[in-house]
């Protein structure tokens, strides 16, 4: 998996940008209100790579924060990896979680490509799965999350490598991975 890609600016436009890096561009679909740098800078940009049959897709993101909320977007029935990126390009991540916690259909609603049921979903979906914190996007942990973390820090590691081995193994596998399981394969990410 590529994590992100950092190196010159060499294009931008509304929802994309290139990106060298070693005499290689990457192309990358990125939230239309993100504010890069300006063209020859450098920038870094979080990344996923979205497969499908017939495309590769890497998407771009200024923050983890963005990143982490686009995979879990992707977890919601419905969402493919456009219509998420089009929600996070007209949400903060504290609007949106102020909107779900308060359940607005009528403003998710206003999003373009999202009508009324697709807004319902969403809150029903996210609702447990974010913080109404108003500073900073977060997973809630359900007390299996914070078991896997736990018993690594245990192992020796880090609560930091710790709490990225697991939301990094919850965004590739899902939520419904039993507490064993969910040990090994965050193992893996470290």
């Amino acid at each position: 998996m590529i994590a992100y890609v950092k190196g010159k600016l060499i294009s931008h436009q509304l929802n994309r940008a290139v990106v060298e890096v070693n005499g290689m561009g990457y192309d990358l679909l990125i939230p239309f209100s993100s504010v890069l740098p300006t063209i020859g800078k450098e920038v870094l940009l979080h990344t996923s790579l979205v497969v499908r049959e017939d495309s590769h897709t890497l998407y771009g993101f200024l923050t983890y924060e963005e990143k982490d909320l686009f995979l879990l977007l992707l977890n919601v029935t419905g969402i493919g990896p456009k219509m998420a990126l089009n929600i996070i390009g007209h949400l903060s991540l504290e609007r949106l979680t102020e909107i779900i916690s308060q359940a607005e259909v009528t403003l998710l609603s206003k999003i373009p490509g999202i009508g009324k049921k697709t807004a319902e979903r969403l809150i029903v979906e996210l609702k447990d799965k974010l913080s109404t914190s108003p500073t900073q996007f977060q997973v809630k942990l359900t007390p299996t999350l914070a078991d896997a973390q736990s018993a690594l820090i245990n192992l020796g590691y880090s609560s930091t490598q710790a709490e990225k081995a697991v939301k990094k193994t919850i965004a590739s596998h899902g939520e419904a991975l039993k507490l064993p399981e969910l040990i090994t394969l965050s193992l893996k990410h470290i």
